[in-house]
């Protein structure tokens, strides 16, 4: 036990930079030393899930005094109640009272959603996308990003991501493991569209996307299996309960898939295999007064297509929160620290021209710690009729790209370290019931080192201001504007990091300098009932414009049959614009119809004079669609009986910076049915894609498909006392 404890921190001390290249001889075994760890973290996860369903029961008995017994679940309503929320503005603020658009998934909107990953039901809202028209089910984990508002040209996220407060992005490359968190552990989903650095500082240039968890539930245990075809299986488990002050909740997740071959059948050769997918996760939260601990673990591991390509992912991390009210009783206050390790690895090939032979060219191993602390706090004044707030925060990025280039026998380690930090501060003042107005900036700082003496170190700063307001009247309309600012600096993978993704080969930039985002938005809404019927209508829309300055892209320097090079390069500016239109109307009893549309145009305003992006100006971003829409019809009935049938369709967009290959418009068709048996179970059947769209996502270097139609189904049990 101590060994493993003393290689767990071994992991997170994180890569040497004095590390010698002898240090790699076993680089191409590919060990996961690494990840044996965070199975063993997950197996006592697992551990502790089991013993805690057998004694909760007895833990809630004994606490039943200081709590409400358990009842029976209320019956699902599809109309939300308002939600409070710390995340969004790192105020106690409603969601619908910020100056921006603003999205919220309940746990039960996600568990019933016909996605099978979480990243799936996400990108149920057009506003939000995702990184070449797939998802965590089959899409590499370093183009697991989030997308908001078109301002992803390349797989990197220009979104922050969070778990209650705690950064998720990949601290090496600013990727997103989608799988990290159990669906059962979700409480709520809620992101706040616009720059939010102002607030959050380094790379929330589109928004702020934040996971918050289940401190517990109103059952002891639950679980649900979920199984379908390409041999998917889905299996998740939590308990929670309660002890004296405190409360435990810990969940559990593991997803397997054998996939479907991506290449078009006309292009396919004998190297052609499924995408396979494995991942296992666990999570375990501990609340106790004003105390809040959270540890959680991933292992993943991947086929990419061919028998040579596949990667792996372990995880690690733990972080701890402490909050309270001011002496005053006005305010509060919030402190956090946290602390992760992770370990990436992946195998790239090169395949032949007939797809019936491939050779390995490169081998990376990329392990990356991350450590951090911050805090923010508020208070109120002015009668509680206006609320300052302040804060700071601070992370240290320590990754490498261990790589060995199999052709040559070379071996490289191109990586190095980030130190950022920032402090914030701002005002809400509620001027009258109706308005609100809001002002804030943050200044923010980094450092770059290398770990070799080849390139520079490298600092920089950033002010990130921020203005809205608000208007609310008494019959439910609302209006709402604001402008910002917003940065992102380059991760250690696009400053290191060299990747080939078929006869596609990407460089690395050290010389990178951060993104900067200029924008506003204006908006406004409306909710009621529809003249004297019963039905309730509830609309908004937002127009936005952004400019994006050093927009970091995947720039085309040569092309060749055999050999597609590009770099990674800063543009000049890209323009950002676009519309979203969201409604809803509750036109019966249990009946519902939900509709969503946005319009985006993205594309590059001028390029850097002599650069290798200089052919692109007056392009579209790659990866962006033209637009984005869905409608939804849902059934839900008190006694538990629900479905939905959603049509999205999404327009055309370019894959290269070039804009030479184009991927087609697309539309895709999704249903779910949950039948309840009982008050403790559920079956489910739902079918993603069920008319089999074939959905283009790449054409370099053959022409490939994304997920055919997907058709599972399952049970969800709960036990209570």
């Amino acid at each position: 036990m101590y060994n493993g404890w003393r290689n767990f921190c071994l992991a997170i001390k994180g890569p040497r930079r004095d590390e010698s290249p002898s240090a790699l001889q076993h680089l191409p075994m590919l060990e996961f030393a690494t990840m044996r760890q965070v199975a063993r973290i997950m197996k006592t996860a697992l551990f502790i899930i089991i013993v805690m369903s057998i004694m909760l029961p007895d833990v809630a008995m004994a606490t039943s005094g200081q709590q409400n017994p358990p009842t029976k679940p209320q019956a699902n309503k599809q109309k939300r109640e308002e939600v409070i929320t710390v995340s969004a503005t790192r105020l106690p603020v409603r969601l619908s009272d910020l100056p921006v658009a603003a999205i919220t998934w309940e746990a039960r909107d996600l568990e019933r959603a016909p996605a099978i990953v979480i990243d799936e039901a996400l990108r149920s809202s057009p506003s939000v996308s995702l990184f070449r028209r797939t998802s965590s089910r089959d899409s590499h984990p370093t183009a697991q990003g989030l997308n908001l508002r078109g301002i992803a040209p390349s797989g990197v996220s220009r979104a922050l991501v969070l778990i209650d407060g705690i950064p998720m992005n990949d601290p090496f490359g600013g990727w997103v493991y989608w799988n990290r968190v159990p669906l059962l552990a979700i409480e709520r989903v809620e992101v706040a569209l616009g720059g939010g650095s102002a607030p959050y500082g380094n790379q929330a240039l589109g928004g702020v996307l934040q996971f918050v968890t289940r401190k517990q539930m109103d059952t002891n245990l639950k679980m649900q299996l979920l199984a379908g075809n390409e041999s998917t299986v889905r299996f998740g488990i939590a308990a929670g309960g309660g002890f004296g002050s405190g409360s435990v909740f810990a969940s559990a997740q593991v997803f397997n898939t054998n996939g479907y071959i991506q290449t078009a059948s006309e292009n396919r050769g004998s190297v052609d295999e499924p995408i396979s997918s494995k991942n296992k996760a666990a999570r375990v939260r501990v609340d106790f007064g004003n105390f809040t601990i959270n540890a959680d673990g991933l292992s993943g591991e991947r086929g990419n297509g061919t028998p040579l390509q596949e990667n792996k992912t372990g995880y690690g991390g733990v972080s701890a929160a402490w909050n309270g009210v001011t002496m005053s009783g006005n305010g509060g206050w919030n402190v956090y620290g946290l602390a992760r390790s992770q370990l990436f690895e992946s195998n790239f090939s090169r395949v032949d021209s007939d797809r019936n032979g491939e050779k390995l060219v490169l081998r990376q191993r990329v392990p990356a710690t991350d450590f951090g602390a911050g805090g923010y706090g508020w208070s109120s004044f002015a009668k509680e009729t206006s609320k300052i707030s302040y804060g700071g925060d601070w992370r240290h990025v320590n990754g490498q790209s261990k790589e060995y280039v199999v052709f040559s026998g070379a071996t490289r380690t191109p990586g190095g370290i980030q130190d950022s930090g920032g402090g914030f501060g701002a005002i809400d003042w509620q001027a009258s019931p109706s308005l609100a107005v809001s002002a804030g900036f943050r200044l923010d700082a980094w450092h770059n080192e290398p770990h070799d003496t080849l390139t520079n170190a490298r600092s920089a700063s950033a002010v990130s201001p921020r203005v809205g307001i608000s208007w609310r009247s008494a019959n439910g309309a609302t209006l709402r504007g604001s402008g910002y600012s917003a940065f992102r600096a380059p991760t250690l993978n696009e400053l290191y990091r060299q990747f080939r993704v078929g006869n596609v080969a990407t460089a690395a930039n050290p010389s990178l300098v951060e993104e900067r985002l200029w924008g506003a938005e204006v908006g406004g809404g409306w909710s009621g009932s529809i003249g004297k019927s019963s039905a309730t209508l509830t609309i908004d829309g937002t127009f936005y414009w952004n400019s994006l300055d050093d927009a970091i892209i995947n720039a085309t320097v040569s092309v060749s049959p055999k050999l597609v090079s590009r770099r990674r390069e800063n543009l000049g500016s890209v323009t950002a614009r676009g519309i979203e239109i969201n409604s809803s109307i509750d036109f019966a009893e249990h009946w519902t119809i939900s509709t969503a549309y946005a319009w985006l145009d993205s594309f590059v305003r001028e390029a850097i004079p002599g650069s290798n992006s200089a052919a692109t100006v007056g392009n579209r971003l790659p990866q962006v669609p033209t637009y984005r829409t869905r409608a939804t019809l849902w059934y839900h009935s008190d006694q538990g009986w629900a479905g939905s049938l959603s049509i999205g369709a999404m327009g055309e967009q370019f894959e290269d910076d070039l804009n030479l290959v184009p991927l087609a418009a697309a539309r895709l068709v999704d249903g779910s049915i949950e039948i309840p048996l009982g008050d403790a179970a559920q079956f489910t059947i739902r079918a993603e894609n069920i008319f089999n769209e074939a959905v283009e996502i790449r054409r370099a270097p053959v022409l490939a498909y994304g997920a055919p139609r997907l058709v599972y189904a399952g049970f969800t049990l709960a036990v209570f006392n």
